[in-house]
């Protein structure tokens, strides 16, 4: 690289916080484009696994080859080392893990056409890329600086130590809902402040004593109000909507219930959604509803969205909307079935303790979700564990709520 001209500044790049980041973000460095990226690049290392499975072996992958190939093309499960290095090799470029945690760069040396960086935050991958300024704009941009050279290292250690400090700002801050007077424009917590503010402030002679519901975004030297959930609490656990988290509802536990077995908690929530049967046992042999039952029964977890879209017509009335009702009650109905006949999930759930269980989901009704670092969500699959783990015997926690 010859022509390198040095950039001014290091710029962090975001990509999709989901289960494909290090896919995406070697797929921006690499190709400069990100579409398809993460099933065109799972099959890359598919494939580099099975042909050599003396080196792929279990010692290092941790399961057969065979089961982790079909592991790795799954879209749901994470990216690692083993396919860093595998891409490298693939494009022929030193990939660097910068660590916002360590402060430490991860070089993965596999090849001689240029340096690329990838900062990891201890949970998600994003690209780090040379800039003239702040402001440079996507497109205008170094991706790629020199092989061999760790020239670039200690300037995007700098950036991973600045990145660290805005993620621990905004992990503090919170998103909350306030009330706002329509007469003078001062906000307070609550329905009750406001009727106390009505008595003590005087409006002028056309106030009607209206207000408005308002989002708030509180910093983190502010008190916690009572009841609310901080994502980075000790006392809380998290944990995403995977096959590999045991009280996911997509953790591969079969549910028998009304004699059909379910693969998993989530294949049972779904059927309840689209079929009519009572939301404890959704389905009577010999009725219509039993086709979309062996649907979506039959779907494995990674196409279970896709089937269950098919069936959007026959979707229960109110099941997004309204209260909510049979929503809540077919998953707890799924999670009480789940935990009491895997006794070694009850007591996964058990040694939780008093914990808040928080589920860490797009689905703010299912659970939370923290972009840009401040977490929101209902919590309804946090919140409905909890309260099995009490009737199970388990620590007594009262469930938080973030509305």
């Amino acid at each position: 690289m010859s022509d390198f001209a040095p950039p001014a500044v290091i710029l962090r790049r975001h990509v999709p916080n989901d289960h494909e980041c290090v896919f995406t973000a070697v797929a921006y460095l690499c190709e400069g484009s990100t579409r398809t990226a993460g099933q065109r690049l799972r099959a890359v290392c598919a494939a580099k696994i099975a042909s050599d499975p003396d080196t792929y072996s279990e010692a290092l992958l941790g399961m057969d080859n065979a089961a982790y190939c079909k592991w790795i093309t799954n879209p749901l499960n994470w990216g690692g080392e083993v396919e860093l290095g595998i891409l490298a090799a693939h494009f022929g470029v030193e990939l660097c893990v910068v660590s916002m945690e360590a402060f430490y760069v991860l070089p993965f040396p596999m090849g001689d056409k240029g340096r690329a960086y990838l900062l990891y935050t201890g949970q998600h991958y994003d690209p780090l890329v040379g800039a003239a300024s702040e402001d440079s704009p996507v497109g205008e941009e170094i991706k790629l600086f020199p092989a061999g050279s760790d020239a670039w290292d200690a300037a995007c250690i700098d950036c991973a130590r600045a990145q660290a400090v805005i993620a621990a700002a905004n992990a503090s801050r919170r998103v909350v809902k306030k009330i706002k007077c329509n007469g003078c424009g001062t906000v307070v917590d609550d329905p009750e402040g406001f009727k106390v503010h009505c008595e003590e402030f005087e409006h002028d002679d056309d106030f009607c004593y209206d207000c408005e519901e308002v989002t708030v975004v509180e910093e983190g030297d502010e008190a916690v109000p009572e009841g609310r959930i901080d994502l980075t609490s000790p006392d809380v656990v998290a944990f995403y909507n995977t096959e590999s988290a045991p009280l996911s509802n997509l953790h591969p536990s079969p549910l028998l219930v009304g004699g059909r077995t379910y693969p998993t908690a989530e294949h049972f929530w779904l059927t309840v959604q689209f079929t009519s049967g009572p939301v404890d046992n959704p389905v009577a042999a010999g009725t219509p509803d039993e086709a979309v039952a062996d649907a979506l029964c039959a779907a494995p977890v990674e196409a279970l969205n896709v089937v269950a879209n098919s069936f959007s017509s026959s979707e229960r009335t109110g099941w997004f909307s309204g209260t909510g009702g049979e929503r809540l009650a077919a998953l707890k109905a799924a999670l009480q079935a789940k935990f009491t006949q895997h006794p070694t999930l009850a007591a996964e759930l058990a040694a939780t303790g008093a914990k808040t269980l928080v589920l860490v989901d797009a689905d703010r009704w299912s659970g939370m979700s923290a972009a840009g670092g401040i977490p929101t969500g209902k919590n309804r699959v946090g919140e409905a564990l909890m309260e099995l783990r009490e009737a199970l015997g388990g620590a007594a926690a009262e469930p938080p709520r973030l509305n």
